[in-house]
C-alpha cells in the first residue's frame, strides 16, 4: 500500500516514512533507511529526523543517532508538545545507552516545553529508577507501591504485571 501511494505521489513525503517503517519492521534495514534518507532530503523535519535517529540506534550508531536527534530537536523547538516528544525520545535513547544525566535533563526539559507531559514523567521515572536521583518511591497508575528509587527490577516487574509495556510511574507523595 505504501509503495502504491509512493508511486502515485512520489513527492508526498509521508509515503517514504510509511514505506521505510514497514521495511524496517520486516528487517530490510538498508531499503528502509534509504526511504528515510529520501524523506529527510525532501522534507527535513522532526518526523524524518526521528526516523533517521531510530534507524541509527538499530545499527548501533549511537553518535549518529544523537546527531539526528539534535536535528529533530532543532526542528521542534518552541512547538510545545512536539518539542516535548522529541526530548523524551532523546531521553529514552540516552537512557538506553546508560547516559542517565542527559536522560534526566532531557526529561526535565520536556516538562518545561510542555508541562505535565505524561511521557516525560514516564521517561524521568525510568531514568530515576536506575539512578535513584530523586530519592523517592514510585507508585503505579492505580496508586500501588512499585518500589523505591534505584530498584529498576521491581519497577520493570510491576510493568510486566500491569501492562504489556513499561508501567507509567510517578514519584510518591
Amino acid at each position: 500500500l505504501g509503495r502504491r501511494a509512493r508511486a502515485i505521489s512520489p513527492t508526498t513525503v509521508r509515503n517514504y516514512g510509511v514505506v521505510g517503517d514497514a521495511l524496517v519492521e520486516l528487517g530490510r534495514y538498508r531499503a528502509g533507511f534509504q526511504a528515510f534518507d529520501t524523506m529527510a532530503r525532501l522534507r527535513p523535519d522532526v518526523s524524518s529526523y526521528s526516523r533517521v535517529a531510530h534507524a541509527r540506534v538499530l545499527i548501533g550508531d549511537v553518535r549518529g543517532a544523537f546527531s539526528a536527534w539534535q536535528l529533530a530537536l532543532d526542528a521542534s523547538l518552541a512547538q510545545g508538545e512536539t518539542e516535548a516528544w522529541t526530548r523524551v525520545q532523546i531521553s529514552k535513547t540516552a537512557f538506553s545507552v546508560g547516559r542517565l544525566r542527559p536522560a534526566l535533563a532531557q526529561s526535565h526539559s520536556a516538562l518545561r516545553a510542555f508541562p505535565d507531559y505524561a511521557p516525560a514523567y514516564d521517561a524521568l521515572a525510568w531514568a530515576d529508577a536506575v539512578g535513584g536521583t530523586l530519592g523517592h518511591d514510585f507508585v503505579g497508575d492505580a496508586g500501588q507501591l512499585i518500589g523505591p528509587a534505584g530498584d529498576l527490577r521491581r519497577v520493570q516487574l510491576a510493568g510486566q504485571r500491569c501492562c504489556s509495556g513499561p508501567v507509567l510511574v510517578r514519584v510518591a507523595e
